[in-house]
């Protein structure tokens, strides 16, 4: 049987350190994952490995310690104690929480931008609701 998984990422438990390294590789040579990658958030540490002929080799961190994943086009880093992805270029790609907000934000925006056009146009004695 053969599973095909692009990637992995444990989020570690402390006090199972030992049994995630010894354990988690194995399972994901199984299942063939390309990528793996675990972080540790609550001593931050944290890891990627890329499989080349059926064992995994060790990532290497760029200037910022990101982590590339070569199957999400993406690299992973830790930012503010949290594990995030970042663009090819490092620029933070923004959670659906953080998104949801920002679209959010650009719609108030707009909202209190046609209210003051509205009452701008109420001063020049023109009903906003008529055009």
């Amino acid at each position: 049987m053969r599973f095909d998984i692009d990637y992995s990422l444990a989020r570690r438990n402390f006090g199972k350190r030992g049994c995630d390294r010894l354990f988690l590789p194995s399972v994901n040579v199984v299942f063939r994952t390309p990528d793996y990658f675990w972080f540790d958030s609550y001593t931050q540490e944290f890891a990627g490995f890329h499989l080349v002929d059926g064992e995994y080799q060790p990532l290497q961190a760029n200037e910022q310690g990101y982590l590339w994943s070569h199957q999400l086009g993406l690299y992973l880093g830790v930012y503010e104690g949290l594990l995030r992805f970042f663009t090819r270029d490092g620029q933070l790609v923004p959670t659906p929480e953080e998104t949801a907000e920002q679209v959010q934000q650009k719609a108030e925006q707009a909202e209190q931008k046609a209210e003051r056009l509205a009452a701008k146009l109420r001063e020049l004695n023109i009903d906003p609701d008529t055009i």
